[in-house]
């Protein structure tokens, strides 16, 4: 059985993975004090690359991400992403692992 984690950990994960990848920018609460005032997800640009190529790579891999602005369009746009694709989206549930966030890093990592 899968042991359920508390999701701070995982937020906690996903941001010690996104941070190994030179040219990424996360957007929005790093701070791992502060990880109760969101859900474990983050959204984060990683220097030129577009979104969907991303999203499509970690996807023929059985990772899913989202792309673009999903449904937050008003925010893509206020930090100017828009035009380039906007952004990716990372979240976990309850029901993730962190060994499914370091397959995620191992993923990324292969493709800088």
């Amino acid at each position: 059985m899968t042991e359920i984690l508390d999701v701070h950990v995982l937020s906690a994960a996903i941001l010690d993975e996104l941070e190994t990848l030179p040219g990424a920018h996360i957007h929005g609460i790093t701070d791992r004090g502060r990880l109760d005032e969101h859900v474990p997800t983050v959204s984060f640009t990683w220097g030129k690359r577009h979104p969907r190529e991303i999203a499509a790579a970690l996807g023929a891999q059985g990772i899913y991400v989202w792309d673009g602005h999903y449904y937050a369009l008003a925010t893509v746009e206020r930090l100017g992403l828009a035009g380039s694709g906007g952004m990716w989206c990372i979240g976990a549930v309850h029901y993730n692992t962190v060994d499914e966030i370091h397959r995620l890093g191992d993923a990324l990592r292969a493709m800088a």
